[in-house]
């Protein structure tokens, strides 16, 4: 990734070494293109090599859980994670690692270098993207839900003067980086036909990528499109006067496959959102907004014309359709936050880190959806405490630099927050 690979650099200019570790040969050539040194050359011995044998199968389903959900994977992958959570913790070990950092950390071979770090009581900091546009959260207690920002906001919130939102949203928009790219890091872009040759290597040689290779079903997958494009009326620039705006995520994202109890599938939580509606304000109708990467997902659209006083809508700018929504439902996606962000009422159908009394409800038992809809609608958008938390958030936790707008300031404001949570007392987070 050549945020990584920029960020890298700009840390090793301030005094922090840093080396790359992967179980794939496409990212160690990547690195030696962007002049990043390695940490080992040599992935033959991953598989050859030992067993973590003290790893029982019910922590590795645990650490594992969101991508088994999303691929077919046979028994054969728990022994595959052992000798990943073995190999990094050798790797580690004669490295002379300190810490670990890591964008995401949701993938099988992240998740392993995660828990071989904390086997070893390695700090591990976690890169994702932000709630804001073109920011990001750096955090060595987890992303998303298990970042720090509910926690460190707690800690803080007596000190804190809350800001209006014409306030936040001008400090936001005059906080992203705007500068050059790096030259450094546009030549970190580049693909060689070494890299396209170390790709095919991991493809076809290394039983790495194996157990998470995904083979949709695709005849089932057509019939179901056929049948459901023949009930779908897209309806964009129609809607009512008051509604529900319902924002759905991408069907198998990790957030909420590990984070939304209540539900496996985008159709449950519309089916929730429904029920919570027909109980508590049952005019209104509910606005179905698709994630723009997964636009029509079509077994729910097979059944589309049997839902009551419900709109799909994929047309209507995302702000223009915030803005006529009584209440925003979201699932605990960045969504979620921007609509707290524009003064909306929104309450989360899942666990989110902006699920907090007196700024956003949230429902992760059954039946609880009803009354964190209720308690939305009856919440001041304007309250202190609401306004608090956002201040907080936005000029104290997300960091203004983008992994795919690459700029100098962005990269020095990462390799600040890099530094500091290096260097921060807290102890090594254990994985969840």
């Amino acid at each position: 990734m050549p945020y990584l690979y920029a960020l890298a650099g700009v840390l090793k200019s301030k005094g922090v070494n840093i080396k790359v570790v992967a179980p794939f040969r496409f990212h160690l050539t990547e690195a030696k293109q962007a002049g990043i040194p390695l940490l080992h050359s040599n992935i033959d011995d991953l598989i050859s090599g030992p067993s973590e044998e003290s790893l029982s199968d019910e922590l590795i389903d645990e650490d594992t859980a969101a991508f088994r959900r999303m691929f077919n994977y046979d028994p054969s992958y728990r022994e595959l994670y052992r000798k990943l959570v073995s190999w990094y913790r050798r790797i580690f070990r004669e490295g002379g690692v300190n810490a670990l950092l890591i964008f995401n950390g949701f993938k099988i071979y992240q998740r392993a270098a995660i828990r071989a770090a904390d086997m070893d009581s390695l700090r591990v900091i976690h890169i994702e993207n932000g709630y804001l546009p073109r920011t990001l959260q750096i955090d060595s207690s987890g992303i998303n839900f298990k970042n720090s920002l509910a926690g460190k906001y707690l800690s803080s919130r007596n000190d804190i003067t809350p800001a209006t939102y014409e306030e936040l949203r001008s400090f936001a928009r005059d906080s992203v980086c705007t500068d050059v790219l790096p030259v450094a890091a546009a030549r970190h872009s580049a693909r060689s036909p070494r890299w396209a040759w170390s790709v095919f290597q991991d493809l076809i040689v290394d039983p790495c990528l194996r157990p998470w290779i995904w083979r949709p079903k695709l005849l089932e997958h057509w019939g179901v499109k056929r049948r459901a494009t023949a009930a779908y009326e897209k309806i964009g620039g129609k809607l009512p006067p008051r509604y529900i705006l319902l924002i759905f995520q991408v069907e198998l994202d990790t957030q909420h496959v590990l984070y939304s109890p209540l539900f496996q599938g985008m159709a449950e939580a519309l089916r929730i959102c429904c029920e919570a509606r027909d109980e508590v304000v049952p005019d209104l109708p509910v606005v179905v907004r698709p994630h723009p990467v997964q636009p029509r997902p079509w077994r729910i659209m097979e059944t589309f014309d049997k839902m009551k006083s419900v709109i799909w809508d994929e047309v209507t700018p995302l702000e223009e359709a915030m803005a006529g929504a009584e209440v925003v439902c979201t699932i605990n996606s960045s969504v979620g936050f921007q609509a707290l962000m524009a003064g909306k009422r929104v309450f989360a159908l899942g666990q989110a880190c902006y699920v907090l009394p007196g700024v956003c409800p949230g429902a992760v038992e059954l039946g609880s959806a009803a009354e964190a809809l209720r308690t939305a609608l009856a919440l001041d958008p304007d309250s202190p405490e609401r306004m608090k938390f956002l201040t907080y958030a936005t000029k104290n936790y997300f960091v203004y630099d983008s992994w795919v707008h690459l700029t100098a300031s962005g990269l020095e404001n990462s390799a600040r927050r890099v530094r500091e949570e290096l260097t921060s007392a807290s102890p090594p987070p254990a994985v969840a």
